[in-house]
């Protein structure tokens, strides 16, 4: 699921202010925050804080505030360079810079591959969020979704 959500604008917010309460769109909180996330959360928002207050003080984030955090670089378009940094947890292979991009068919392929969903209403919610309204959009890929399809979840 922290895949799927990813760097979803906003999400952030929630680890900068460390207020996982206030700073989540509702409908996924449970999703990505549970009791057994919960340390490593709290380590992540230590490291996210650090950049966000070394980038308000400098105008980069660098190394962070306290300069102890994983080297945030610019950009690079060459082939192979660092493109961009992933803030995930140590659980889940720590804050380090990658050299590839997510594209939305990737999303998508992701997406349908996934089977950790808690209901069915769930896994449709999450496709229609991400795709409708998009040229990723497929009405009988919806209908057929998962192990029960979508009928019963519209799209609004």
């Amino acid at each position: 699921m922290g895949f799927l959500l990813g760097a979803a604008h906003g999400v952030e917010i929630a680890f900068v202010f460390r207020n996982f309460n206030q700073f989540i769109v509702p409908k996924y909180a449970s999703l990505v925050f549970t009791d057994g996330n919960l340390a490593g959360r709290e380590a992540l928002a230590d490291s996210m804080s650090s950049y966000w207050a070394e980038f308000a003080y400098n105008g980069l984030p660098g190394t962070g505030r306290d300069g102890l955090e994983v080297e945030w670089t610019a950009w690079d378009n060459s082939p192979g360079a660092d493109k961009c940094i992933i803030l995930d947890t140590q659980e889940d292979g720590g804050i380090r810079m990658i050299s590839s991009t997510v594209t939305l068919d990737a999303l998508k392929y992701r997406l349908l591959s996934d089977t950790t969903f808690s209901t069915q209403e769930q896994y449709c919610k999450m496709y229609a969020d991400l795709f409708y309204g998009t040229d990723l959009w497929d009405d009988d890929e919806y209908a057929n979704l998962g192990e029960y399809g979508c009928g019963d979840y519209p799209v609004e």
